[in-house]
């Protein structure tokens, strides 16, 4: 005879759905913080001259490598995300030329 599997508690799903809604407002909240930004020219040249210098901070320290340092299978998974990513890209253009947005 087969086990039940024990019901999943209430509690479990609410905290999951309080999780979305709670990365929604985040990711809200971020939309506005840099649409913001960019309204202000000064203001979007540091921002993007900060980001600048905590991506290059973070590939001297090691954390972020360049393709030509992984792994050949590394590239080509990479490599193949990319592709796809531009494929959507390229499909979502055309469709919103299409629909005449």
């Amino acid at each position: 005879m087969a086990k039940k599997q024990p019901a999943r508690s209430a509690k479990k799903q609410t905290k999951s759905a309080a999780e979305k809604l709670r990365k929604v407002r985040q990711a809200k909240t971020a939309q506005r913080y840099r649409s913001k930004i960019r309204e202000n020219p000064a203001a979007y040249n540091a921002y993007k001259e900060k980001d600048r210098l905590r991506k290059v901070k973070a590939k001297a320290e090691g954390k972020i490598k360049s393709v030509k340092d992984l792994s050949s299978r590394d590239q080509r998974a990479i490599r193949a995300k990319w592709r796809a990513q531009k494929a959507d890209r390229r499909r979502r253009e055309k469709e919103n030329v299409m629909n005449g947005k």
